[in-house]
C-alpha cells in the first residue's frame, strides 16, 4: 500500500534534523497517531456541529416530534461515533513501520479496539433506533393502544444484544461467530438446567430495570406474600423487603415480574394520598326534608348556596308541609343534602387536594345501609398527616350526621342475662 510509506518518509524528514534513527522512527509514529486521531476527531465535530443539525432542520420541517426524539435516543451521536471510529480503523495502518516490527502489533491492537466499540455501537445505535420506530408508532398510529408494539421491540433487541455480545466475543478471541453459536447450542440445554434461578433472577432483574418496576426506597405490596413494605435491596436473585411491623422478607426477584407487584411510588411522587372510605346511613333515618329541617339546615353556609340555587325557600312560602305533597313537589331528602354538604365541606378543606379527583357517592344499599363514599386526596404523602387529617374529617362528619335527622347504622347485638348464663344455671 502507498499509504503505508508515509512513515518512513516521515521518519526521514526527522532523520535529517540529526535525531537518532530509532527514535525517529518512534516520533514519526507518534506523529501518525496524533495526526490519525485529529483527521477523526475533526470530522466527528464536523458532522456533530453541522452536517447532522443541517439533517436535524430538516427533519423538523415535516416532524418536529422525530427530531426531539433522534436526540432523546442519542441517534446522531452515536452515528458521529461510528464515523470516528470506523476513520480510526482505516487510517491506523499507516503507522506501520518495517524499522518497528511492533507497529504492527499496535496496528492490530488499536484495530480490534475500534472493531469492538464499533460492535457496541451497533448496538446502542440499534437499540436507539428501535426506542424511536416505538414512539413514533405510539404516537402517530391510531391503533397503537389497542395493539401495542413495545414486547416485540424488547424481543427484537435483547436478540440483537445477544448477537453483538457474540460478535465481540468473536472478535476478541480471533474466532469464527459461527462456532461460537455452535458451542452455545450445545451448552444451553445444560446450562438452563443447572443455571435456572440464576438465568430467570437476570432476566428479570433486567426487567425491572427496564421498566423501571421498583427501585430501592419504594413502599410496596404484594399481595401474594402479604408483603406490605419498604424494599431495602434489589440483587440478582432476590429482593429484601422490610414490612410496615419492621420485619424483612426476602423474594426471588422473578416472582416480583410473575405476581405483580403494587408501587406506592407514584402516589408519593404526586404528594397526595387517597382517601376512600365510607359513612354507612340507616335507611330507616332517610326522609323528605320537611320546612322545619329546610329551614335549619338554611342556616349552614356550605349548603347555602345549593338550596337558594333549589329555590328552597320560594317552596316552603308555595307549598304546604305535609308528607303528601312533599312526595311529588320536592326531591330534597335528609341524605340528599348531606351528601352536598360533604361535598362542599371537603371542597373548602385546605387539607384536601382540589386538583385531584373529588367526589362524594351512593354505593348499593344492602344489609348494612347505604353507604355514602368520599372519594378524595389528602394534600400529604405522610402516614401521620394523611390519618390525622382523615380523622378529623370524618369526626367532624359523625358529629354533625344528627342535624340532618339521620342515623348510623349499627348491628346491634343485644345480650341478656339469659344468652349468659345456661337455663337451669339456678337448679344445679
Amino acid at each position: 500500500m502507498e499509504g503505508l510509506k508515509i512513515l518512513p518518509n516521515i521518519s526521514d524528514i526527522i532523520q535529517k534534523l540529526g535525531v537518532h534513527p530509532t527514535l525517529a522512527h518512534f516520533l514519526a509514529v507518534i506523529l501518525l497517531l496524533i495526526l490519525v486521531i485529529s483527521i477523526s476527531y475533526s470530522t466527528y465535530i464536523f458532522l456533530k456541529h453541522h452536517l447532522l443539525d443541517l439533517l436535524h432542520k430538516k427533519i423538523k420541517k415535516y416532524q418536529p416530534s422525530w427530531d426531539k426524539l433522534l436526540v432523546k435516543y442519542h441517534v446522531t451521536n452515536r452515528l458521529c461515533l461510528l464515523v470516528f471510529t470506523i476513520l480510526i480503523y482505516a487510517l491506523i495502518p499507516i503507522i506501520q513501520s518495517p524499522a518497528l516490527p511492533f507497529t504492527v502489533v499496535l496496528q492490530l491492537f488499536i484495530q480490534k479496539i475500534c472493531v469492538v466499540y464499533i460492535t457496541l455501537l451497533i448496538g446502542f445505535l440499534s437499540s436507539s433506533l428501535l426506542s424511536v420506530v416505538n414512539d413514533i408508532y405510539t404516537v402517530s398510529s391510531k391503533i397503537a393502544k389497542q395493539r401495542p408494539i413495545k414486547s416485540y421491540i424488547d424481543v427484537v433487541k435483547i436478540i440483537s444484544w445477544i448477537l453483538i455480545i457474540i460478535f465481540i466475543i468473536a472478535a476478541i478471541i480471533d474466532s469464527s461467530p459461527t462456532s461460537i453459536l455452535t458451542g452455545l447450542g450445545a451448552l444451553s440445554a445444560v446450562s438452563i438446567l443447572v443455571f435456572r434461578d440464576p438465568i430467570m433472577g437476570f432476566v428479570s432483574s433486567i426487567q425491572l430495570a427496564a421498566y423501571d418496576i421498583i427501585r430501592i426506597g419504594d413502599w410496596v405490596e404484594i399481595k401474594s406474600y402479604h408483603v406490605h413494605g419498604l424494599i431495602l435491596d434489589i440483587s440478582l436473585n432476590a429482593v429484601k423487603i422490610q414490612n410496615f411491623d419492621k420485619t424483612i422478607i426476602s423474594i426471588p426477584t422473578s416472582d416480583i415480574i410473575k405476581n405483580g407487584v403494587i408501587n406506592w411510588r407514584g402516589m408519593q411522587e404526586s404528594g397526595g394520598r387517597r382517601i376512600k372510605r365510607a359513612i354507612y346511613i340507616d335507611i330507616n333515618s332517610i326522609q323528605f326534608c320537611d320546612a322545619a329541617l329546610r329551614n335549619e339546615l338554611q342556616k349552614l353556609d356550605l349548603l347555602a348556596d345549593y338550596m337558594k340555587q333549589n329555590n328552597v325557600a320560594a317552596l316552603d312560602k308555595d307549598v304546604e308541609a305535609t308528607d303528601n305533597v312533599l312526595a311529588h313537589t320536592s326531591d330534597l331528602t335528609n341524605v340528599g343534602l348531606y351528601r352536598h354538604y360533604i361535598q362542599a365541606y371537603l371542597m373548602a378543606h385546605s387539607d384536601i387536594r382540589q386538583d385531584f379527583m373529588l367526589t362524594v357517592r351512593h354505593l348499593a344499599a344492602s344489609e348494612m345501609g347505604l353507604p355514602i363514599e368520599i372519594y378524595a386526596f389528602a394534600n400529604t404523602t405522610n402516614f401521620k398527616t394523611y390519618e390525622a387529617i382523615q380523622a378529623k374529617i370524618f369526626d367532624h362528619l359523625f358529629a354533625i350526621l344528627p342535624m340532618f335527622k339521620l342515623h348510623i347504622f349499627q348491628n346491634a347485638v343485644t345480650v341478656t342475662s339469659e344468652a349468659i348464663m345456661p337455663k337451669n344455671f339456678g337448679k344445679m
